[in-house]
């Protein structure tokens, strides 16, 4: 249908978390669906952070760490395409309460340190020109670029900022800027 209308075809692209993933040739490519990417295949060092709330354990992760481990690992998927993943922040706790788990330490400052620097490597380790960011308003477990009363604009200006960079980077270096 699609080559029918006129496109190229369809790549399709398999996200890859900690649940397991298809082998052989189903999919084009696969994204890191991030944080959950790295709490399944990242080096976990002291990102989980236990906490007692009502007498109920909790568990929550360091936002730096795990910030720290995607940004640390290289990609080892046997070959296959990989587009790399960014987040914004986690937390499921508004849908799954005390169960849940949530982020702590996330600022659109941060986020937008983390974003730059995971799109350089996007460029230069995985080869692409893709990244994939989670999520633009997924609002039940905290993964949302929209804006908030507490924050406004700022993760989208920090979104803005980090992809005006990569674009003015590939300017000066005769790279094209799409």
């Amino acid at each position: 249908m699609a080559l029918k209308h006129g496109l190229k075809g369809i790549h399709f692209v398999q996200t890859i978390d900690g649940f397991p993933t298809f082998n052989g040739q189903i999919f084009d490519a696969s994204m890191e669906f991030e944080p959950h990417y790295t709490f399944a295949h990242g080096h976990m060092n002291g990102i989980w952070i236990e906490m007692n709330i009502k007498g109920q354990q909790h568990i929550a992760v360091n936002y730096d760490k795990v910030w720290s481990s995607i940004l640390e690992r290289t990609p080892h998927r046997n070959g296959e395409i990989v587009f790399p993943g960014a987040f914004v922040n986690w937390d499921n706790t508004p849908r799954r309460g005390v169960d849940g788990q949530s982020t702590l330490g996330s600022t659109p400052e941060k986020f937008g340190l983390y974003l730059s620097r995971q799109m350089e490597r996007a460029r230069t380790l995985y080869k692409s020109e893709y990244l994939f960011v989670n999520a633009w308003n997924e609002w039940a477990e905290g993964a949302y670029l929209e804006p908030d009363q507490n924050y406004g604009y700022a993760y989208l200006r920090e979104l803005k900022k980090a992809t005006q960079h990569e674009s003015n980077r590939n300017k000066s270096v005769g790279g094209s800027s799409e």
